[in-house]
């Protein structure tokens, strides 16, 4: 990795102290480099990668003068560590590594709110591939199929067309079924005139992507047609504010309005939506009593808007979309 300016600001983040970072994630995102086991000790003016036999030749290639074996002795006098991510059996590992061992909120964390055009290139690549993928699988919602083959269908899709991976389990709810927001597919029968909720996502570039959308197979009844009236103008109304500037707080408020309006808001079970990029659940989520509800949206970031009223033993409807935010307003990059 020739740019190695994340971990610059890393260090400008940092207490004079040293941090260790142990995320395979986390080394990802400052490196480029990925490792399922691995430490990464950064201080104000350096930084040392420790690794295993399985990765000294290929991390030495990537970070000449900088991989070293994997440590298990005294490395420095006190060192922060992730709490959010350091295991306690790690914990009592790196308690050998240093004097004084003190947990800190990670410094990366903040940094990964914001993309730089690299990332929103691959978070761009990532959503088209899944658009791609959602409308071959639609191809396959015909009565008789179960929620299970939906699945591996769209699993077997994504991989033929270039994915690295699903970003999640597919969620795929038939009929009242569609009530249950983090539903896991069985096999259950797709039957006329049933809700059918998608919520996919695909890894491309190693970079997530995430949308939800429902069909109607067969005729509609009245009450789902408002439901998903009332959902779609709650997505447009949070949408229309997200430019530099909104916090996220409001865009959950406007949302809501929407629901509250039409007297359906108690069905509104989950957060507006959530930052996205090396993970499908990244940083901030999106709820006007939420610790980021202050937060001011900036250029950058990236996240999920995806209003969802869920009526039990009925069915439900969520609307998911993806939102970059640019220098004055932002870019959808699916299609409403």
């Amino acid at each position: 990795m020739k740019d190695l300016s994340r971990i610059k600001k890393f260090q400008q983040a940092l207490p004079d102290s040293a941090y260790l970072i142990e995320d395979p994630t986390q080394i990802y995102y400052l490196t480029g480099i990925k490792l399922s086991l691995g430490r990464l000790l950064i201080t104000k003016r350096g930084y040392k990668l420790y690794v295993d036999g399985r990765y000294i030749e290929g991390c030495k290639k990537k970070l000449p003068g900088h991989v070293f074996p994997r440590a298990e002795k005294k490395i420095a006098e006190k060192l922060y560590f992730d709490p959010a991510t350091t295991t306690y059996a790690s914990f009592l590992a790196n308690k050998k590594l240093c004097t004084t061992l003190r947990p800190k909120k990670n410094p990366v964390d903040q940094l990964r709110w914001i993309k730089d055009k690299n990332e929103i290139a691959a978070m761009k690549k990532s959503a088209a591939l899944l658009w791609e993928c959602y409308t071959e699988l639609t191809k396959k919602l015909k009565t008789g199929v179960t929620e299970i083959e939906i699945a591996r269908a769209f699993e077997i899709i994504a991989l033929q067309k270039g994915a690295e991976g699903l970003s999640f389990e597919p969620i795929v709810a038939f009929g009242e079924n569609s009530s249950k927001p983090h539903y896991h597919p069985s096999d259950v029968k797709l039957k006329a005139n049933d809700i059918v909720l998608l919520d996919l996502g695909v890894m491309k570039d190693s970079y997530a992507s995430d949308m939800t959308r429902v069909h109607f197979i067969g005729k509609q009844t009245a009450q789902m047609k408002e439901i998903e009236v009332v959902v779609k103008e709650s997505a447009r109304a949070a949408i229309a504010l997200c430019k530099p500037g909104t916090s996220i707080g409001d865009l959950d408020r406007a949302a809501r309005a929407v629901m509250k309006k039409a007297k359906l808001e108690k069905y509104f079970l989950h957060t507006l939506g959530h930052g996205i990029g090396l993970e499908v659940h990244e940083g901030f989520r999106i709820h006007h009593k939420g610790p980021d509800a202050k937060v001011l949206l900036e250029p950058g970031m990236v996240f999920t808007i995806e209003p969802g009223l869920y009526l039990p033993n009925v069915g439900g409807v969520r609307h998911e979309e993806m939102i970059i935010v640019g220098a004055k307003t932002s870019e959808n990059l699916f299609f409403e």
